[in-house]
């Protein structure tokens, strides 16, 4: 289930939490249900040049246009960029040392309990990693079957996702680049949005839109 606000109140949790791997991880599954949503409309062009249900393929085309100007977009795409900004000047090494810097002064069963909170995230953590490798699984079976005219292995090339993984997503060598992929999406959705008010706007100024 597509739950966008779960998703963002999730990876801003998981972010003040520390826990940036799983934050981005997040942060990517809204874009890739946003990503999905435009996949989903393939069949739409077709149907409504067939049927010329003009005006509600005109109607798509506009919301395609600004969908990814969607505040939960634009809210997934502000916390993955503030977090690939922090990797970038603070890596998850850098991190990691100085946790364990802080823990120098704690007393043995201080620090056996801290350990053993760490070994049931890195669990839960694991967890979460193997349901999200199973539910990839199951949406490209349902795709297969929707796509079943077509040649199976073709399909199978054309939905392959990689699996998101927090620990590889924390990881990143390039998380500059990472954030500008983001903004760079988000850059292009303001402009159109802002375009398509101009150009409304206009239209409504000069007198050429009836009620």
């Amino acid at each position: 289930m597509q739950c966008m606000w779960y998703l963002t109140e999730c990876a801003a949790s998981y972010k003040r939490l520390g826990q940036y791997g799983q934050a981005l991880k997040k942060c990517h599954e809204v874009e890739r249900h946003f990503n999905e949503m435009v996949e989903d409309q393939f069949d739409f062009h077709s149907y409504c040049l067939r049927k010329m249900t003009l005006r509600a393929y005109v109607s798509m085309l506009r919301l395609e246009d600004k969908l990814k100007a969607h505040p939960y977009y634009f809210t997934a795409a502000r916390l993955a960029i503030d977090t690939y900004l922090m990797l970038h000047r603070r890596p998850l090494d850098a991190l990691a040392d100085d946790s364990v810097g802080k823990n120098d002064g704690l007393s043995a069963g201080e620090a056996k309990k801290l350990r053993s909170k760490q070994r049931k995230a890195q669990k839960r953590a694991e967890q979460e990693r193997q349901k999200a490798e199973q539910e990839q699984a199951a949406r490209l079976a349902a795709r297969k079957a929707h796509n079943k005219e077509h040649d199976a292995d073709s399909d199978a090339n054309a939905f392959k996702e990689e699996a998101l993984d927090p620990e590889k997503l924390a990881r990143t060598d390039k998380p500059l680049d990472q954030a500008v992929t983001f903004l760079r999406r988000c850059s292009i959705c303001a402009r159109t949005v802002w375009k398509l008010n101009a150009s409304a706007s206009m239209s409504i100024g000069r007198g050429n839109v009836r009620c």
